[in-house]
């Protein structure tokens, strides 16, 4: 009697610790959710941001259609996020749900940990050191997609383990399902699904002949997959932000699969790779400590001893994910990185759990504060490194962008939108805000606000081409309507700078008739000496200083030109897109040193522009440096073919170059050259009137 009942004394503080464990775990998990979440609604940006911000906000606000693969899960967990938070601009909520899904992640980077048998402490702290590595923390603050599809990145990874550790299948259903969810919000995670179920497979071989398992599967993947049905649901509706208009099954799969973005996979070749590899090493970089990095080696070499599977689990992800992110060439390939980041984080977790554990035994005991003090230390440093640099509260920067391009615009005008800052702040001020609903805003682009399509027999067509375009604006200018650019693209029409916009005027009016504005005192400039600035501030707080610039340049106040174009290029010196616009303005106002100089360092920053290098051409070839005109001319047709300009630049130099050879045999070649350029060139625009002229006067040359 005496041992049962000692037995039953025994049994009950079990079950006690096992519900307080429970609890602990529960509490833990509370505590990091809130404690996270409240630094970054400390460090939330109030209003709409620069990049997708807008965009984003705008098709959750009104259930359009966003860019592929169309977010449609996101952008119904944003409108019902909208409905059900009563403070803060529409912009705010949307930057308040990236927050939450952020805080989520770091509970499950907690979950994963315990799941690895890591002590609490040492799983907080991993929580800790992936909640505020810069580029997850930076997207946590602000409208975009990657705090969601970071959730589920985690989600499947700890869904992974808990079937490692008990082989229930319940938790390869859930996989599934989760699978399917994370394949209606960002595809990316389809480059990494087949490294799951490697994994899963070298742990358990006969899984692919368990028919019942596989049954059920499927459909619980293929089921979430139904969420794509909104794309042509909304798009039939013809909201304004009707992103590829895929009401059409076609359409659909197009918009799905980013057939729009087809062509960037190695687009660049071994060279793009390269400059995709050094985007990720200065992002690595930034993202930790360098201290942290050494626990991530040490926790890579410690762990292929003890946790061998885990460790080439936790870095066959990255890997892949590198791989992918280096290949797929685009501009803005930072946050696809957070993957690869959270996964280093997870091994940091290895590192630190190790290093407490060998602390705490024997004689080392003696001083456990002092050892979870100093790793606790460590683990917060990114917190106190990157606060600073991810801190948007009190930026309302874009917004007053946004606001101020649109107060520049007359009555009823219309303004052409080419470039995705402007014209994603524009879709939230005009969708969501309703400002200035007597201004007509157009995508140049044609990815928004739709231009509409002319003399085609296509109902369904919503794209122009640059003529299409050419003849619309001058409809409406030959209609007395006031139109506005945000970057003077067409060379047919002559522009007038105001403030940060430019008017276009006909080409047989006089431009010394129209008075240049000068905005500058009613904008709003609060903003422009922040610190940290991000590259789309930067671009921006470049654009402003570039346009001031300008403007006292041309009403001769030379000095102040000097100094606000100086601040331009001090600002966004490191902006391809900023160092372009200044080098083509100093080489329009004839200061070639200038413009040579800054579109070198344009191409430094970004070599694949072909315009930088034909524009350069042209400053070479104006001085008859025709060796390296050449040579420009050539990169730039290398970097795209089908670039009229440098075709026709390059067919010009070539026939000044045979006009100058004595030899006759060089000089015929050089006319030769000259006309395979331009018959090029003509076979890309047919009714070009310049390339028609020049080929009939190369012709004669030839002839003779």
């Amino acid at each position: 009697m005496k041992q049962k009942s000692n037995l039953k004394e025994k049994q009950k503080p079990g079950v006690v610790d096992e519900i307080l464990s429970k609890k602990k775990e529960v509490l833990f998990c509370c505590g990091i959710f809130f404690i996270t979440l409240a630094v970054y609604i400390s460090t939330l940006a109030p209003s709409v941001y620069f990049g997708h911000s807008g965009e984003l906000t705008a098709a959750a606000y009104n259930l359009g259609i966003a860019h592929p693969p169309g977010y449609p899960l996101y952008l119904l967990l944003g409108k019902l996020f909208m409905l059900l938070v009563p403070f803060g601009d529409m912009a705010m909520r949307m930057n308040l749900l990236s927050a939450v899904f952020a805080a989520l992640t770091t509970v499950l980077v907690y979950l994963i940990g315990r799941a690895l048998n890591h002590h609490r402490l040492t799983a907080t702290l991993t929580a800790l050191i992936a909640a505020f590595s810069f580029t997850f923390w930076s997207q946590a603050v602000v409208a975009e997609v990657y705090t969601l599809a970071a959730l589920f990145f985690c989600t499947l990874i700890l869904f992974t383990l808990l079937w490692l550790k008990d082989r229930q299948e319940h938790w390869l259903l859930l996989l599934a399902l989760t699978a399917g969810f994370a394949m209606t919000h960002h595809v990316i995670i389809a480059v990494f699904l087949p490294v799951f179920l490697i994994f899963i497979l070298l742990n358990k071989p006969g899984l692919l002949k368990d028919w019942k398992l596989i049954a059920r599967s499927i459909p619980l993947f293929l089921l979430p997959l139904l969420l794509y049905l909104y794309l042509p649901i909304r798009s039939a509706a013809n909201p304004l932000n009707d992103w590829g208009n895929p009401e059409t099954f076609s359409r659909m799969i197009n918009h799905v699969t980013g057939k729009q973005f087809d062509g960037l996979f190695l687009k660049q070749g071994a060279a793009g790779v390269m400059f995709q590899w050094h985007i990720f090493v200065d992002a690595l970089l930034k993202q930790f400590p360098f201290i942290l990095l050494i626990l991530a080696v040490i926790g890579v070499i410690a762990g292929l001893k003890r946790e061998k599977k885990i460790v080439f689990f936790f870095l066959a992800l990255p890997v892949v994910g590198i791989c992918y992110s280096l290949a797929y060439f685009i501009t803005n390939v930072e946050p696809q990185f957070i993957y690869i980041f959270l996964c280093l984080a997870l091994i940091m977790g290895m590192s630190l759990d190790g290093l407490y554990r060998w602390m705490r035994k024997g004689k080392k005991n003696r001083f456990p504060w002092v050892v979870a003090g100093i790793l606790t230390i460590i683990a917060l440093l990114p917190l106190a490194v990157n606060r600073t640099k991810c801190d948007q509260s009190g930026n309302y920067l874009a917004r007053n962008y946004g606001r101020n391009m649109i107060s520049t615009l007359e009555k009823d005008s219309a303004l052409i939108i080419d470039g995705e800052n402007e014209l994603f702040i524009a879709a939230y001020l005009k969708i969501v805000e309703g400002l200035r609903p007597d201004v007509e805003v157009y995508d140049a682009m044609q990815n928004i606000f739709y231009i509409p399509a002319m003399k085609t027999k296509d109902k369904d067509k919503k794209t122009v081409t640059v003529a299409d375009l050419y003849q619309f604006v001058n409809r409406m200018l030959t209609g007395k309507k006031p139109v506005f650019f945000t970057n003077p693209i067409f060379q047919n029409f002559r522009f007038a700078d105001y403030g940060v916009l430019y008017k276009a005027i006909l080409g047989s009016e006089n431009l010394e008739n129209f008075k240049i504005e000068d905005p500058w005192e009613k904008y709003d400039r609060s903003g422009l000496e922040r610190p940290y600035p991000g590259a789309n501030e930067k671009e921006t707080i470049g654009k402003y200083y570039f346009s001031r610039g300008k403007y006292l340049d041309k009403t001769n106040k030379k000095d102040l030109a000097v100094d606000f174009l100086g601040k331009a290029l001090s600002v966004a010196g490191d902006q391809h897109s900023a160092l372009k616009n200044l080098a083509i303005y100093y080489m329009q106002t004839s200061k070639l040193d200038d413009a040579e100089s800054i579109f070198e360092k344009a191409i430094k920053v970004y070599p694949f522009d072909s315009d930088d290098y034909n524009t350069l051409g042209m400053i070479y070839h104006y001085r008859t440096d025709y060796t390296n005109a050449l040579e420009k001319y050539t990169q730039a047709l290398a970097i795209k073919g089908n670039n009229v300009s440098a075709l026709m630049n390059r067919s010009m130099l070539y026939e000044q170059m045979g006009d100058k050879e004595t030899n006759q045999v060089i000089k015929n070649g050089c006319y030769q050259n000259a006309l395979n350029d331009c018959e090029q060139a003509l076979g890309m625009e047919p009714a070009n009137p310049a390339a028609a002229q020049m080929k009939t006067r190369i012709f004669s040359k030839v002839s003779q």
